[in-house]
């Protein structure tokens, strides 16, 4: 997006509304830019490539290869570069395939490919893909990663480190139950807040049991979780981690050993032992025992066809973002603020869980799935997992729980009153300079989610301590919309307002900003979606949150 070329510039491009205080050091700005000059086009789920109903592929022939198939079916089609590498060859990063409109035109004319409304992409799906067995939907071209004028809505917080207010990670009122932003910023006594990091997609909403037709792999694992909502990635509040990290992300961290606010790569690492002397690695905290989602955790196999062979054979199995593992051996810790109980194991191996109390004292034992008590904590096992807790956790038996929080130079991170949260996307800047970590962040090098253009939720942190929360609108063409912006296109934004390190939060129909009860933003599902209160899933359920709170008395 020219965002750094035009502000500040041409009035006719760029408005500047002048900040408004929203409390004692926390500022509220917004930035609108641009005018819409894209069309709506119908993008081509192509059907040659590995991965099913695949939309971009990283070379030509692969389009090519599905415009000669779709020629057979009498489907005019032409190969479309998608968005360039921030390098000097601008090749493309991607290829996508587009239904030609007007065969007539010569393919250099704008119109060749391109709808003059919405629906008429929508009848050109219906009409001519579907009779033919072809997937396709409609797309409005800023989306690609193209050049293109907007429009662009910016949208920024900015906590000075003086502020009697300070940045926290919250939760609804439970984990496995993902709530609306608006709820959550309500829950904590909150002044504002935006959405976390991202969660567990799925078609299992709430509580368990999940449902006997939920999607599996070859090896009978189930593809989701069975709790939509449930964090992707570290969650750590007040001193207490709620969720282990996908190990080598890029979080945020606040009150941290380093500071007040820093952003860097973290790990985690858990141990039990028992009264007997033996101990065991605890795998993960409140999900489901055997679904590692987004992996990079201790004993996660790789379900997902996205990696290639040397990195599905690694192990401990990289982090991947959106990436399902499974660990057929697991060992899981369910906390209080989980839920009412924990969940039931799906498959062969029914687990078991042993019931500790407040001292870590074992009071009882269980297949899996059953009530947490206030106070009480579960742990969770299956395989060897379940093997380690019948023979070294009986009832009254004390077990020792030891953690660590590091950063990838291994040094310690944690401190009492951390509050942490992996971002959603990667970093975007790092020392002041545009550094968008897609591979650490378990992304492929390029991909469509860096390249399109979306919403987007980033969170930087300036030279002076000020922390800037930022969101970028998106899939909104219309009057006084926003098409969202590319990865790299957020970095440079986060550049250009002063960020030193920033990292992107959830993004897409997540991205929400609530200040004072109101919402300030325009959240969007998918592109050309209907806006506005009473819309299913507006303001999506989150598993987590960054909210603004009073910061403590002395």
């Amino acid at each position: 997006m020219p965002l750094g070329a035009y502000l500040p510039g041409d009035p006719n491009a760029n408005t500047h509304i002048d900040p408004q205080t929203i409390a004692p050091g926390v500022t509220y700005t917004t930035y609108t830019q641009g005018y819409a000059s894209d069309r709506w086009t119908v993008d081509v789920h192509i059907t040659v490539d590995n991965e099913a109903g695949a939309t971009l592929v990283q070379d030509l022939s692969t389009a090519t290869d599905e415009v000669n198939l779709l020629a057979g079916k009498n489907i005019v089609a032409i190969p479309v570069p998608i968005g360039p590498q921030p390098d000097p060859t601008g090749k493309p990063v991607a290829y996508a395939v587009r239904l030609v409109t007007n065969p007539g035109l010569k393919s250099t004319d704008p119109d060749y490919v391109k709808f003059a409304a919405l629906a008429d992409a929508q009848n050109a799906v219906k009409n001519i893909l579907k009779p033919n067995a072809v997937d396709g939907e409609p797309l409005y071209t800023a989306q690609d990663g193209n050049p293109s004028t907007g429009p662009w809505n910016v949208r920024v917080v900015t906590i000075d480190p003086t502020s009697p207010y300070a940045l926290r990670v919250t939760h609804g009122q439970d984990i496995a139950t993902p709530e609306p932003l608006r709820k959550q910023v309500a829950l904590s006594g909150a002044l504002l807040g935006v959405n976390g990091s991202d969660a567990t997609p799925g078609v299992a909403v709430g509580p368990p049991p999940v449902p006997p037709n939920l999607p599996k792999t070859a090896n009978g694992v189930p593809v989701l979780e069975g709790y939509t909502g449930v964090p992707e990635g570290l969650d750590v509040e007040g001193g207490v981690t709620m969720n282990a990290a996908n190990d080598h992300r890029t979080a945020l961290l606040l009150n941290g050993a380093n500071g007040p606010a820093q952003i860097t790569e973290v790990s985690t690492t858990y141990t039990l032992s028992s009264s007997d002397k033996s101990s065991t690695t605890v795998n993960g905290i409140d999900r489901l025992a055997g679904n590692v989602y987004g992996c990079g955790q201790p004993g996660a196999i790789i379900d997902d066809s996205r990696l290639n062979p040397t990195q599905a054979a690694q192990d401990p199995i990289q982090a991947v973002h959106h990436g399902q593992c499974h660990n057929p051996n697991d060992l899981v810790l369910f906390r209080p603020e989980w839920g009412s109980a924990t969940p039931k194991v799906v498959g062969a191996d029914p687990g078991y869980e042993v019931v500790l109390n407040n001292n870590w004292v074992v009071t009882g034992s269980r297949v899996a799935g059953g009530p947490i008590a206030p106070g009480q904590r579960v742990l969770q096992g299956i395989g060897t997992g379940a093997d380690w807790l019948r023979q070294h956790a009986p009832v009254g038996a004390t077990l020792i729980a030891t953690g660590s929080l590091t950063d990838d130079g291994g040094k310690s991170v944690a401190a009492p009153a951390l509050d942490a949260i992996a971002g959603g996307g990667p970093g975007l800047v790092r020392g002041g300079n545009i550094d968008v970590s897609m591979v650490k962040n378990g992304f492929p090098a390029h991909s469509n989610v860096d390249v399109e253009r979306q919403p987007r939720t980033v969170v930087g942190i300036g030279a002076a301590g000020q922390i800037e929360l930022v969101t970028i609108d998106g899939r909104n063409p219309y009057p006084g919309g926003s098409v969202g912006v590319t990865m790299g296109e957020a970095a440079a934004v986060m550049k250009w307002l002063g960020a030193t390190d920033a990292v992107e939060m959830g993004y897409g129909g997540d991205t929400a900003m609530i200040i004072n009860d109101s919402l300030y933003n325009t959240p969007m599902n998918f592109w050309g979606a209907p806006v506005g209160p009473g819309i299913p899933n507006y303001e999506r359920a989150l598993g987590n949150a960054l909210v603004l709170v009073h910061k403590p008395g002395p």
